[in-house]
């Protein structure tokens, strides 16, 4: 072999790493595109959630008119549906979907370990709130209800809160899903590099 098909040879594994440099970037590239949509949709959640709990409150507050429950259950209803939308707002504010393309993948997946726990946390608190809330709600309506009435408005609470609950907890499931999607994909993405 002479010294111009060795010189040709290194130019021919030269482009060929450039390659497969470039292959790798552009694959890394389309998996952060994927994990943007994903973040976009976990964010819309965030935002649904918070929408959801600050247009209850003046709801809430409205229909008294025509259920007369006591100030301090409407208070706290209030209060609790407030600290609902402002701690899912803050978990959300802290990784955004541009985030997915800009930082280093082991700060994204150290935000979305942290988003992940965060949901979870939230549930260590509003599930027994939750209970404590519809023990103290269908005391309210005891109270202020006649009998015949009572028995079909809890009926229709009870309706409502089981499909609120399944929608929730639909909802929930998916955003943990898509983060676990997405820290596999970090991982896949980290252990080639």
């Amino acid at each position: 072999m002479n010294q111009n098909e060795l010189n040709n040879m290194r130019e021919q594994l030269e482009i060929l790493k450039r390659k497969i440099e470039h292959e790798e970037r552009m694959g890394e590239k389309q998996i952060r595109r994927a994990m943007r949509k994903k973040m976009s949709y976990i964010n819309r959640q965030g935002l649904f959630f918070v929408l959801l709990a600050l247009s209850a409150i003046p709801f809430f507050i409205w229909s008294r008119r025509i259920l007369p429950i006591s100030d301090t259950f409407c208070w706290v209803t209030c209060g609790f549906l407030a600290v609902a939308a402002l701690y899912t707002h803050l978990i959300h504010s802290k990784l955004s979907a541009e985030d997915i393309t800009q930082e280093h993948l082991v700060t994204v997946a150290r935000k979305l370990t942290a988003l992940k726990r965060s949901y979870t946390r939230w549930l260590f608190f509003s599930i027994p709130f939750l209970v404590f809330w519809i023990c103290w709600y269908i005391r309210e309506l005891k109270t202020i209800l006649s009998p015949e009435i009572y028995t079909t408005v809890l009926i229709g609470c009870a309706v409502g809160g089981v499909i609120g609950g399944l929608i929730g907890t639909y909802k929930h499931i998916r955003v943990q899903r898509s983060c676990s999607e997405m820290l596999e994909q970090i991982e896949d993405i980290t252990k080639e590099s």
